[in-house]
């Protein structure tokens, strides 16, 4: 006899080959012919890339590991270094004890594979503005190539930490960003002025075209009156 707890299931072997997965509760199974492998399918696992939690970062060759694994190129020559969490959990049991040999080496293998490709094909300033559209896009294309190895393993979800350029070349980097946002807020300033001063402008300009236009009106009425009164003076003359 044997227990599978409320998180788990258990995969039974019957000569060494599958015979079924049972469900949590009290189970027996036959000895010397069958045997069992728990699996945690409720667990939410988590793997880590270009950092690691509760682990002091130094200068040595872990560290400079974390920085090669986080170390990315995009589609606009841009190197930059992201780090991201990947989280799943068992879906099917079966699956995932026997059709891949090391199934957590595997998602951070198809972690890489797909992320490393999507970030080669976008720009920089893409992926600054829209990281929840490339953190989408990777836990799809993961979850389809996880699924095509039948690994049995559901994505929960993936999550972009920091993105940022290597800490070598970021002071010029920042410093570039700073032009950049200097640029576009001279800008808008300048908008704004124009938005103020070239509407009063007009407004004055259309005002004084109007005066000018009434008063060679006024000045043509005028000039027809005396006209008008000199020849009744002049008919009067005569």
């Amino acid at each position: 006899f044997y227990t599978v707890n409320p998180s788990e299931k258990a995969v039974v072997l019957r000569f060494g080959k599958f015979h079924n997965v049972t469900e949590p509760g009290l189970r027996f199974l036959i000895p010397f012919i069958e045997k069992k492998i728990k699996v945690d399918v409720e667990t939410i696992r988590k793997e880590e890339f270009g950092f690691r939690q509760n682990i002091a970062r130094s200068y040595s060759q872990a560290a400079n590991a974390l920085d090669l694994e986080s170390l990315m190129i995009t589609a606009d020559k841009n190197v930059i270094q992201l780090n991201w969490v990947v989280q799943f959990r068992i879906r099917d049991p079966e699956y995932f004890v026997f059709n891949i040999k090391n199934p957590i080496e595997t998602v951070r293998d198809v972690s890489e594979s797909v992320i490393r490709r999507l970030v080669g094909n976008r720009d920089f300033d893409y992926l600054l503005n829209n990281r929840a559209e490339l953190a989408e896009s990777t836990q799809t294309e993961m979850q389809e190539l996880l699924d095509k190895y039948s690994s049995g393993i559901q994505l929960v979800v993936v999550q972009l930490q920091d993105l940022n350029p290597p800490d070598p070349v970021r002071p010029s980097f920042n410093e570039v960003n700073q032009a950049d946002q200097d640029k576009i807020r001279l800008g808008n300033e300048a908008q704004k002025e124009f938005n103020t001063k070239i509407p009063k402008a007009r407004g004055t300009g259309r005002k004084m075209i109007e005066e000018a236009e009434g008063y060679a009106i006024e000045r043509e009425n005028r000039a027809k009156g005396d006209v008008a009164r000199f020849n009744a003076i002049y008919k009067e003359y005569r």
